[in-house]
């Protein structure tokens, strides 16, 4: 009767590499070639990007591709979304990693995309075998290479977490001028100008200029006792309303953030109104009426106190 496979198995060091490893890795820990082919085919493991494998019962994380794109390509530097993702930025699902390659004439390799481009050490950090850029090095690469939408999503996140700022760009332009993606990064800060992060954010400040409703500020840094709770979208300081807006693009991850982040606010004293997308675009008139109505109420009230 044949042995049962142990479907779970990876080679021991998988354990010092996010559990990822290779098919050299795994013939040196004692299975033959055929053993590893068995289980690709059989789904018992997976391929990740570049030479990475995994057991299929074990999650894909951003640290887990990051691994398979350095065990492929021990002299590389991951770069973009993968290292943007490795330090917690929200940039979806990833279908490829973008790698730094320091010699000439690297090609592709199984969902990994060689990048010839110039990188200082001091941008080069190190989590565990995976080398990935910088914080600020990820999320600038990250903006100029993907889509114009994921971009000014991504922008969004950063800058009203702190991570990031609209001099940042500007320093990237001034810096580095003709790289590939400064167009869309020129365009991101133009886009942001009049300091509105996001379409929705536009879309705010348009009626409420056109409505002619005086007293906001935008993108305001509101701190408690434990520190920095979030950087909100549109702020009426006299009467401690908040104007928060989630555009088309929110997803449900950002609920149970958001809940606490109301909490704490309210702690402060301050009431937070939550726009959709929807309420922008299909019932802007009815969102005025309702900006003017709580602000009034709140107004009202602060007088009395």
């Amino acid at each position: 009767m044949p042995r049962l496979i142990d479907t779970r198995w990876v080679p021991p060091v998988a354990t010092r590499q996010e559990r990822v490893f290779t098919s050299a890795q795994a013939q040196l820990a004692g299975l033959s070639r055929t053993q590893v082919a068995h289980r690709l085919r059989t789904g018992a493991w997976r391929r990740l990007v570049g030479a990475g494998l995994m057991c299929a019962a074990e999650p894909v994380t951003p640290r887990a591709m990051a691994a398979a794109a350095c065990l492929t390509w021990p002299d590389g530097v991951v770069l973009g979304a993968a290292a943007a993702a490795v330090h917690g930025a929200p940039v979806g699902e990833l279908r490829t990693v973008d790698v730094w390659r320091g010699e000439r004439g690297a090609r592709p390799a199984r969902g990994l995309v060689p990048r010839r481009v110039p990188l200082p050490d001091d941008e080069v950090m190190r989590h565990g075998v995976v080398r990935v850029a910088s914080w600020r090095r990820a999320i600038l690469d990250t903006l100029a290479w993907s889509s114009l939408d994921d971009a000014r999503r991504l922008l969004a996140w950063s800058v009203t977490r702190r991570r990031l700022t609209r001099a940042d760009l500007e320093r990237r332009l001034s810096e580095e001028p003709g790289r590939h993606g400064n167009a869309q990064l020129r365009r991101l800060l133009d886009e942001t100008a009049d300091g509105a992060l996001s379409v929705a954010e536009q879309l705010l400040v348009e009626l409420l200029r056109r409505a002619r409703i005086v007293g906001w500020e935008l993108n305001v840094a509101i701190t408690d006792a434990a520190g920095l709770i979030g950087v909100v979208d549109v702020l009426f300081r006299r009467a401690r309303l908040i104007i928060e807006v989630d555009g088309w693009h929110a997803h449900r991850g950002r609920f149970h953030e958001d809940r606490e982040r109301d909490a704490r606010l309210a702690a402060l004293g301050y009431q937070v109104v939550r726009l959709t997308w929807r309420d922008l675009t299909t019932a802007p008139d009815r969102t005025i009426s309702t900006i003017r109505q709580v602000l009034a109420h709140r107004l009202s009230d602060q007088t009395r106190a």
